[in-house]
């Protein structure tokens, strides 16, 4: 689900191929069958992240967690912060809903670039404008994004069919499902 949503989001936002699925590897990767993909069912809450079998148990997990006073609570496959991105989503459904999560970290990686101009320090910036924690996130996002760029064709292959059902239905002449 997060590998099909963030593949669109890349392409309507113009991201450079696999930043936004290295950065999501990152946030919420899992290992499963060989490989790490995002995982839409991901919290993070104080440094501890959990993850859970169904977004109803997600959404559950955070209930729980506000409901106990805690507001730094990471949502989702490219896990958004909640407190430091309060508008970000109309309800936790939302939150964890795979293309509306990757479609806020799309935009805010955009905000990111555009001061900056080099989307290296734009996805330093998406996990902290603070160096000493920027960093060695960094270096993580970018040895994930060259597994990204050595798995891309396999992974497009897959994410295809997930996509055209989250797009609302099959490609249009010219659009990424018809490579």
């Amino acid at each position: 689900l997060c590998r099909a949503a963030i593949a669109l989001a890349e392409r309507e936002f113009s991201l450079p191929a696999g930043l936004l699925a290295a950065i999501g590897r990152v946030e919420s990767g899992r290992r499963e069958g060989g490989r790490t993909d995002p995982y839409p069912w991901t919290i993070n809450a104080e440094g501890r992240g959990s993850m859970f079998p169904s977004k109803p148990a997600a959404i559950a997990a955070v209930q729980a967690l506000q409901a106990g006073g805690m507001r730094s609570i990471d949502v989702g496959c490219m896990q958004i912060n909640l407190r430091h991105h309060p508008d970000a989503f109309a309800s936790l459904e939302q939150a964890f809903d795979p293309l509306a999560n990757a479609r806020y970290a799309a935009r805010f990686l955009t905000e990111l670039y555009a001061p900056r101009q080099d989307w290296a320090r734009a996805a330093a910036a998406y996990h902290s404008q603070t160096p000493e924690y920027a960093a060695p996130y960094l270096a993580r996002v970018q040895a994930a994004w060259e597994v990204e760029k050595r798995e891309a064709p396999m992974a497009q292959g897959q994410a295809l069919a997930t996509l055209q059902g989250l797009a609302g239905g099959p490609p249009m002449p010219g659009s990424i499902g018809s490579w």
